[in-house]
């Protein structure tokens, strides 16, 4: 033990940081996330060695825990004794860079208005007032406000006490947060937000509040929206990625509106998330991200799951995004651009696509577009398409010829749902 803590302090911080799971300093794919959850909250066994690092002596303790802070993520059981030390170690809440929220449930039970608070409970409730008293806005009760829509306190103070956070995940139940100072989430650069439940979903307006605190916030993520009652404002914003999600129209022009740096758009539909309303055709889709013209450069649309593609018609479809001139990449549905079962004029993808795409992918072709996709390959005006993508989730893969794509050096992959 005497040798290693004579170590070089230099040395001894990178053992510890190997010893970390900390792996990437920022995520590549909000999607991702969903389906993998945060990289800290695996590589337990690392997190294990770390921590028993920790406990060998006061010097190591002191490098070790800053890192271990480094990437935080709470439980029901662990929720509130996390927030007890992030209150008493500002310097370890200081250290926190990624952070996972669940937030532990409100109950009737805890109400200080009908019961004596506990010791635990008061440091709670003088946290929530410190936080969020303000002369417009009362602090989150802890059984939840009487408003329609609860503020989780518990979810609302780890994300307070942590003001240098850059990458915060937040799995949302029946309930929003509350407005946070502006600025003080000013290290924010990547929120995604997911819905718990396997039906339904959310309002994304519940979760302005650490939007609007977050000035260099970069990438929003969100699983399973429901509703977007309110327009989503940030100046620079450049990455919305809406998956598994149902929305109308109205809710698409208030979420782009007033994003005037907007390069990366993503949305799939779902046909688990229930809205009151239509949800957006294709055209209205595009009428939405059309505002979005000269910023947007990479654009996703899946419509596998979308409850009206039972009967799509020829109003429904994008008439052209010809006009998206800054657009590179693009995925989207065939259902999107035409008809299933209907004949084309041959022309439907060479109309559709941007003379300064770059990568197109399309998901499952219909078999009437076997000419659209031949008139693509000989197509000139795309002189800056290098990869195009067929991509059959649902069928077998259609019949491309590949050739004259590869002779015009575009590389072309034609996959089928296991291929893939």
């Amino acid at each position: 033990m005497t040798q290693l803590i004579d170590l070089p302090l230099e040395t001894l911080h990178h053992i510890a940081w190997q010893l970390s799971s900390r792996y990437r300093e920022s995520a590549q794919d909000v999607q991702q996330e969903f389906q993998d959850g945060l990289t800290f909250a695996r590589h337990s066994e690392k997190l294990t060695a770390l921590s028993r690092l920790s406990r060998t002596c006061r010097h190591l303790r002191d490098i070790v825990q800053p890192i271990l802070f480094h990437s935080v993520f709470d439980t029901e059981q662990t929720c509130v004794s996390l927030i007890t030390t992030l209150n008493k170690r500002p310097d370890l809440a200081n250290a926190v860079a990624e952070l996972q929220v669940q937030g532990k449930g409100v109950s009737d039970d805890c109400d200080p208005a009908t019961t004596e608070p506990s010791k635990e409970q008061s440091m709670l409730i003088e946290l929530l007032s410190r936080h969020f008293q303000t002369e417009t806005q009362q602090p989150p009760s802890l059984n939840g406000d009487e408003s329609t829509t609860k503020v989780n306190p518990y979810a609302a103070l780890l994300i307070a006490l942590t003001p240098n956070v850059k990458r915060l995940h937040v799995e949302v139940g029946y309930w929003g947060l509350p407005t946070y100072q502006p600025g003080s989430l000013r290290c924010l650069k990547e929120l995604s937000l997911a819905h718990q439940d396997t039906e339904l979903g959310f309002d994304l307006a519940d979760f302005y509040g650490v939007v609007q605190a977050a000035p260099a916030l970069e990438t929003l993520g969100c699983h399973m929206i429901a509703n977007v009652s309110s327009t989503l404002v940030h100046e620079n914003l450049t990455s919305l990625q809406i998956q598994y999600s149902c929305l109308t129209n109205e809710n698409l022009q208030r979420l782009v509106t007033e994003l005037p740096k907007l390069e990366r758009f993503s949305y799939s539909s779902a046909g688990a998330v229930v809205n009151d309303e239509p949800e957006a055709t294709p055209r209205e889709i595009f009428e939405a991200i059309r505002l979005r013209s000269s910023t947007l450069k990479h654009l996703h649309v899946d419509l596998q799951l979308a409850v009206y593609m039972e009967e799509p018609g020829e109003r429904d479809i994008i008439p052209s995004l010809a006009c998206m001139q800054a657009l590179q990449t693009l995925e989207i549905s065939a259902l999107a651009l035409a008809v299933d079962g209907e004949a084309t004029d041959g022309n439907v993808l060479t109309n559709a696509l941007p003379s300064s795409i770059r990568s197109f992918t399309l998901l499952d072709p219909h078999g009437c577009m076997t000419e659209d996709i031949s008139r693509l390959a000989e197509a000139e005006r795309f002189p800056l398409l290098k990869e195009v993508s067929f991509y059959h989730p649902s069928n077998q893969p259609l019949e491309i010829a590949t050739e004259p794509f590869v002779s015009r050096g575009i590389r072309c992959s034609n996959k089928g749902p296991f291929s893939w």
